[in-house]
C-alpha cells in the first residue's frame, strides 16, 4: 500500500521552497496543487512545509498494488464518480428562513419523501431514512465507459447496467436484490440501470479509531440543525483519507458477498454506511473489466 498526498497552498513562499526541491506543481486561479507519494525521498521535507506555512491537512489517495487487490478477502468501495441527483432535486421548503415554533423550519428534499420511509428519520443527523420506492431519475445514466455509479446525496447506494447485475445474479453472488429506478418526467422504467440492494448489515466491528458524533452533543453543530431536536442515535466522522479500513475478521463469519457497514459516517445531516464486497465480487469485477469503482483492500484483525 502506498500513500499519495495531495496538497494545495497559497503562499509564495510554498511554491519557492518547492521550485528548489524540483517538485512540479501546478497554479489555477492563485490556488496551488502537487501530489508526492509517501515513499518520494522528498517527502521529509515537504511535511516540513506542511508544517512550517500551517497547510491544510492533504488529502491522501491509497494506492493498492494488484496483488493486495487480488489476494483480499474483503474490500470497501467507492465510486469513482458521481452523476446527476435523484429526482425531484428541488427543497420543499420555499423560504429556508421560516421559523416553526421557534425552531429552523426542518429541510427535506422532495426526492427524500418519494423514496424513503421516514418514520424514524432525524432532521439534524440523518440517520433513520429507509429506502421504500425506487429512486427517480432525470433520464438513462450516461454510462460512457463504466458500470456502476452513484449519484450525489446518496452515499451508500450504488447504479449498475442491467447486464452487469444479470452478471451477477448469474454467478449466485449474495446479499443483494435488483431495484429498477423510473424516470422522473414519464414515471415509467429506465431500461439500462438497476440500484443494487443490499440489506445486510454487518454487526459492528470496524476496528479503526472512531470519533462518534452523538445527535444532540455534537462538538460544533451546524448552525441551521442546532436548534432540532436530537434523536441521541450515534455515526462517526469518516476515516481519515491515509488510514486503511480495518475491521474484525469474525464478523463476516456467515456474510454475504454484498454487505454494509453497521456503523454509519458523516457529518451534518448526512449519514450513510460504506459498503464492502467479497473476494467473489472483487473476482468478477476484474474478469469482466467493470469500471466505475475504486476497490480498497480491509484489513482483518
Amino acid at each position: 500500500m502506498e500513500r499519495i498526498y495531495r496538497i494545495t497552498f497559497k503562499n509564495d513562499e510554498v511554491a519557492k521552497k518547492l521550485l528548489k526541491l524540483k517538485i512540479s506543481f501546478e497554479m489555477i486561479d492563485g490556488l496551488g496543487f502537487f501530489k508526492i507519494s509517501e515513499f518520494d525521498p522528498k517527502w521529509p521535507e515537504i511535511k516540513n512545509i506542511i508544517k512550517d506555512f500551517n497547510l491544510s491537512s492533504p488529502f491522501c489517495e491509497l494506492k493498492f498494488t494488484k496483488k493486495e487487490i487480488e489476494e483480499a478477502e474483503w474490500l470497501v468501495v467507492y465510486p469513482r464518480s458521481h452523476w446527476s441527483y435523484p429526482q425531484p432535486e428541488d427543497d420543499e421548503d420555499e423560504d429556508e428562513d421560516e421559523e416553526d415554533n421557534g425552531l429552523p423550519k426542518p429541510s427535506i428534499f422532495t426526492y427524500e419523501k418519494v423514496t424513503y420511509n421516514l418514520e424514524n428519520y432525524c432532521l439534524r443527523c440523518g440517520i433513520g431514512a429507509v429506502q421504500n420506492r425506487p429512486f427517480q431519475l432525470k433520464k438513462e445514466p450516461e454510462w460512457g465507459s463504466k458500470h456502476f455509479l452513484q449519484l450525489n446525496w446518496v452515499f451508500d447506494e450504488y447504479f449498475v447496467r442491467s447486464e452487469v447485475f444479470n452478471e451477477i445474479k448469474k454467478r449466485k453472488l449474495t446479499g443483494v436484490s435488483s431495484i429498477t429506478p423510473i424516470h422522473y418526467k414519464t414515471q415509467k422504467p429506465l431500461k439500462t440501470v438497476v440500484q443494487l440492494k443490499i440489506d445486510y448489515i454487518l454487526p459492528p466491528g470496524i476496528a479503526n479509531k472512531l470519533e462518534p458524533i452523538v445527535c444532540g452533543k455534537e462538538k460544533n453543530p451546524f448552525p441551521h440543525l442546532a436548534k432540532l431536536p436530537p434523536c441521541g442515535r450515534t455515526k462517526f466522522y469518516p476515516i481519515e483519507s491515509d488510514q486503511q479500513l480495518k475491521i474484525k475478521k469474525d464478523i463476516f463469519k456467515g456474510a454475504p458477498d454484498f454487505v454494509k457497514t453497521n456503523e454509519i459516517f458523516g457529518d451534518g445531516a448526512s449519514a450513510h454506511r460504506e459498503v464492502i464486497i467479497s473476494g467473489r465480487v472483487r473476482d468478477l469485477i476484474l474478469e469482466k473489466k467493470w469500471k466505475g469503482l475504486i476497490l480498497e483492500p480491509i484489513e482483518l484483525v
